[in-house]
């Protein structure tokens, strides 16, 4: 595990919710989308940081699965926010999961 890169995805991907939440909400894609897809690398990234190892692939499918069923399908009943369901949101939580693969395998090969 490359400690140096789970810390650039962590630091990247909270800074730019941080700039879609206060400067890029006025986009379409960027209020409805991009923390969707922001959600799945600050979670894995934080659970290398802390634990110290790379969460293998299968777990972070089904660390994806349980986020989108919390997310689209628990809170609208629990109406901890008022949210809608959207199956592209569940699009974007397994976006964000091969976004962050995707810089894991290619940053281990260099």
């Amino acid at each position: 595990m490359n400690k140096k890169i789970q810390y650039y995805i962590f630091t990247s991907t909270v800074s730019l919710g941080f700039i879609n939440r206060y400067v890029l909400y006025q986009s379409e894609f960027c209020s409805s989308y991009l923390a969707d897809i922001l959600t799945l690398p600050i979670l894995l990234s934080l659970y290398s940081i802390l634990f110290k190892k790379q969460i293998k692939f299968r777990y972070g499918l089904l660390l994806t699965v349980i986020v989108a069923i919390l997310a689209e399908f628990v809170r609208p009943i629990v109406n901890l926010a008022p949210s809608v369901f959207d199956w592209w949101d569940i699009v974007a939580y397994f976006s964000g999961m091969v976004i962050y693969y995707i810089i894991i395998y290619v940053g281990d090969e260099k």
